[in-house]
């Protein structure tokens, strides 16, 4: 009786650390307790709420940080495929815009595959393609499982002058060196203001308890990729 009663003990103790997965908005960071381990914190970013999508093939969660500004912008977005459908590991954000393609990049010890590209200014009706100045993004994604994935996006106003004088014609194919400079630059910048590592016990700070729910979010997870791009359906 007495071993089972520690048994009992210990498996509170393991619920009650996190061990269970769970996704926890702080006022300034985002933490994931498990699949993946990661805490992030946003250096001059602060919570702004949350948005929910539910489709038929998935469900879609997003949170979201920015700064009073209103010039930096990140959110962290995690979909959950429908019974029947399954998420393609490699698709990123952004292959119709002038970007450095795919990359691979190690974020708290695991494999993120990530773009960096570039929105025009006012070349959409909503979002992020709707400001008036040039805005640089990044997005890095990682598949959880065949049937949710993790996504991790930051953006940011850029030079308007320098960014029109590098970018004055649109070139899919390749980039300039100087192009290159540029996100290489923005890809730093973003690294200092979110800040990612694997997450420990105790990390989690001026925890959400109450969402704030957005009605019309400036980034949606089908802006510049839509949903059927991204998943396949399960042939048995």
């Amino acid at each position: 009786m007495k071993k089972l009663f520690l048994i009992f003990i210990l498996l509170a103790n393991l619920i009650l650390c996190g061990c269970v997965a769970q996704k926890v908005p702080g006022k300034h960071g985002f933490y994931s307790t498990k699949s993946p381990a990661l805490t992030i914190q946003f250096n001059g970013l602060e919570y702004q709420g949350e948005y929910k999508e539910n489709k038929s093939k998935a469900s879609v969660h997003t949170y979201f940080y920015s700064d009073r500004e209103g010039n930096n912008g990140a959110w962290v977005e995690i979909i959950n495929m429908r019974q029947g459908w399954t998420v393609r590991p490699k698709q990123v954000p952004g292959d119709k815009l002038p970007n450095t393609g795919i990359y691979t990049r190690k974020i708290a010890g695991e494999s993120y595959y990530c773009r960096t590209f570039l929105v025009p200014p006012d070349s959409g009706k909503s979002g992020l393609a709707s400001q008036p100045g040039y805005t640089a993004v990044r997005i890095c994604n990682k598949l959880i499982s065949p049937a949710q994935k993790i996504s991790i996006g930051y953006a940011g106003k850029v030079d308007p002058a320098l960014t029109k004088k590098l970018f004055s014609s649109t070139n899919y194919g390749g980039l300039t060196q100087a192009q290159k400079d540029f996100f290489t630059a923005f890809d730093k910048r973003a690294d200092t203001v979110l800040i990612m590592d694997k997450y420990q016990q105790g990390d989690v700070e001026e925890k959400i308890e109450n969402a704030v729910i957005l009605e019309d979010p400036w980034y949606t997870f089908t802006d510049f990729l839509p949903l059927n791009r991204q998943i396949d359906k399960i042939v048995r």
